[in-house]
């Protein structure tokens, strides 16, 4: 998850930097080409390229070794950066390439630099058309998961949520296919393997010869993140519904669907929640048949409970009690929704009283000025008579005690 965490800082992903595509387009050197010299330690050189028409061109290096970088391109009239999508093809020694979409008439700076920054010597860069025509991504099967079951909370006091985005998107199987402008192809399919003494799912893609696709860099709409800076994590986490990946080759994109559903149960630290539509519910859900209620921080409540000025009870499981049942050596009764009984009440063909604390009265009962008997069991006396203690006493039908 730390890896994760580094990752969501950027919204980028970084699957390898390996082998990739070769482009026989590229054997003609290119449309420009500059020798850059690094004279002095951590120093840079420049490469300018002025297009003549408005296309998507790409730029690379050649040398002898992996040790040569371009820092940024920009344009040279406004200063702006220019956002890149890179990956390296070690078949051609090509040690950076940068793809980007260029406009006629605007001239470009390409910062060359050595990966060791005290190096110094020469290496010639080339600009050239992008010679990929398309990306296409086919999925081994539809990306749907449940909400909350491929990540961890990392701030449980705010329920941000973090998904992990190698096990959302990707599948063994799943394929990506490069067109390039000539007609030919190169598909490559995903590999996941886990990594060494870790839970890391890490994801590869590879030909039929297994060159791994060089560098591939990952975006979504899901905006959760740690600001360092800022010392706290940025909101929302996914809610249900369909949500996008977005992967780029060579200045070409492709959007992965990634659809999520709800969830329901899920526990934080002790407390239970239940997700609803992509949120925590509150007050009442109700789930698999039966009642629960959640409080306004989402969290399952158990046994007693005020609700809308009834009294409520949820046993250990947080499921709403109905019916019969003994709490500390009381008998209570609570109705079909669930609200406690007091006073008289009707349960089957017989009639019980419940204090006003809810507990089921026993014995001799004054109400409405007159006298009723309840017995052991809490029913209500009625059509007969009955001694107790050492008189006989004379119930009518509706229970009143007739020679109290």
């Amino acid at each position: 998850m730390k890896k994760a965490l580094s990752l969501l800082l950027s919204l980028v992903m970084l699957l390898s930097v390996t082998a990739g595509i070769s482009f026989n387009a590229q054997a003609a050197k290119g449309l420009a080409s500059k020798t850059v010299t690094i004279s002095v330690g951590n120093g840079s050189d420049t490469f300018e390229f002025t297009p003549t028409k408005t296309a998507d061109y790409y730029f690379w290096s050649e040398s002898d070794g992996d040790d040569t970088i371009a820092t940024r391109l920009y344009r040279k009239d406004t200063g702006a950066y220019l956002s890149k999508d890179t990956y390296y093809d070690d078949g051609y020694d090509w040690d950076f390439q940068y793809y980007c979409h260029l406009e006629k008439g605007v001239t470009y700076v390409l910062v060359c630099k050595f990966y060791d920054h005290s190096q110094t010597g020469s290496y010639p860069v080339y600009v050239d058309y992008n010679p990929v025509k398309s990306v296409t991504f086919t999925p081994a099967k539809a990306k749907q998961f449940t909400e909350f079951t491929t990540g961890e909370y990392i701030d449980e006091d705010t329920f941000i949520y973090f998904y992990d985005w190698e096990e959302l998107f990707f599948d063994a199987g799943d394929k990506i296919t490069i067109t390039m402008n000539d007609g030919t192809k190169r598909v490559f399919t995903a590999v996941l393997e886990k990594e060494e003494n870790t839970t890391w799912t890490e994801v590869y893609f590879r030909d039929s010869n297994g060159v791994e696709l060089g560098m591939i860099w990952y975006e979504t709409d899901q905006n959760v993140y740690y600001d360092e800076e800022a010392g706290s994590y940025a909101p929302t986490p996914w809610k249900c519904g369909t949500h996008y990946a977005v992967f780029s080759i060579a200045g070409k994109t492709v959007k992965v669907p990634v659809e999520i559903v709800p969830k329901g149960w899920y526990k934080v630290g002790t407390k239970w929640h239940f997700s609803k539509d992509g949120a925590d519910a509150k007050g009442w859900v109700k789930a698999s048949g039966k009642w629960y209620y959640l409080n306004t921080k989402g969290e399952m409540v158990n046994y007693w409970q005020k609700i809308s000025g009834k009294w409520y009870y949820f046993n250990s499981s947080g499921a709403m009690v109905t019916g019969w049942l003994k709490i500390s050596g009381k008998w209570y009764y609570f109705n079909a929704s669930g609200a406690m009984a007091t006073g008289w009440q009707k349960v089957g063909s017989k009639w019980y009283y419940f204090n006003a604390g809810g507990d089921m009265k026993t014995g001799w009962l004054k109400s409405g000025g007159k006298w009723y008997y309840l017995d052991d069991s809490g029913a209500m006396v009625a059509g007969k008579s009955l001694k107790i203690g050492k008189k006989t006493y004379k119930f009518n039908s509706s229970g009143v005690c007739t020679n109290p």
